[in-house]
């Protein structure tokens, strides 16, 4: 795998969807998902400290991650950086972000720099794969020839929150591998009116690669609607419409846990 041995103070899930499987313990059970292919779903939950987990101990209630623990494998020996920007950018390039100037904290709004377009992201490096072309070996480590295998092409999308650069296009997801992208830039917002920390509603989508200025818009319909449920509904879009021969790579960063700290919650979560 290409992920690095540094992470930061919230929490990775890595789903595996297999031949005709589907994720048994979250809500992208409700989809009914069924996909022939193979599929990687990298969720980031923010600012989730790794003692907050029910099945790490805690009093609060996390029946979904807990069910993912139960069913997958634990990694728990992993560090952190102190904060948001530095660890995506880890995550995503799998490097240490001292090699690369990346270290200082936050990326603030107004700061004109972004995670260095010399270094190649995650999507971009899965997209570079060669498809297997029907080679394989026996116990005797001779190679023999198989029937020719329809080629897989990988198809990265992004969703949520992004925080690794945006003072140019080219800093942002669809410059940087995705083919998609539907989530905000900065490091938070309102949950509902998606208000940025400057002011404005940074909420985009961006449905083609290099999707710049003619081509980015602000998804002024989402305007009150809980960012926990529309970025949810945009990975289960996509996990259904992929293609039959293409891998799908989706990189699903969560606004929750990260503050505001706001009253008005889903009524299910109040269960």
């Amino acid at each position: 795998m290409l992920l690095p041995a540094v992470w930061r103070c919230c929490f990775l899930l890595l789903t595996l969807l297999n031949l005709h499987s589907a994720t048994s313990a979250s809500s992208f059970t409700n989809s009914a998902v069924s996909t022939p292919i193979d599929t990687v779903v990298l969720i980031v939950v923010d600012d989730l400290g790794f003692g907050d987990l029910g099945y790490t101990g805690s009093g609060i209630a996390t029946p979904t991650i807990d069910g993912l623990a139960q069913e997958g494998t634990v990694l728990d020996q992993y560090h952190v950086y102190r904060a948001c920007s530095p660890t995506r950018a880890a995550l995503l390039t799998s490097r240490y972000v001292t090699r690369y100037g990346f270290q200082s904290g936050v990326l603030k709004p107004e700061k004109p720099y972004g995670l260095s377009l010399n270094e190649t992201l995650l999507p971009q490096r899965l997209a570079a794969l060669t498809a297997t072309r029907g080679l394989t070996n026996d116990a005797s480590d001779e190679y023999h020839d198989q029937p020719e295998q329809p080629e897989q092409h990988w198809q990265s999308h992004a969703i949520g929150k992004w925080h690794v650069g945006y003072c140019k296009y080219a800093y942002t997801p669809t410059f940087r591998g995705f083919q998609s992208f539907f989530g905000y830039y900065n490091g938070g917002e309102d949950y509902y009116t998606h208000v940025a920390y400057d002011g404005g509603i940074d909420l985009h989508e961006e449905n083609q690669p290099n999707c710049g200025a003619n081509c980015s818009r602000t998804a002024w319909e989402m305007v009150g609607q809980y960012s926990t449920h529309i970025f949810t509904r945009r990975a289960q879009d996509i996990i259904n419409a992929v293609k039959q021969d293409d891998k799908l790579f989706v990189y699903l960063a969560y606004q929750g846990v990260h503050c505001p700290a706001q009253g008005k919650l889903p009524s299910e979560f109040a269960k």
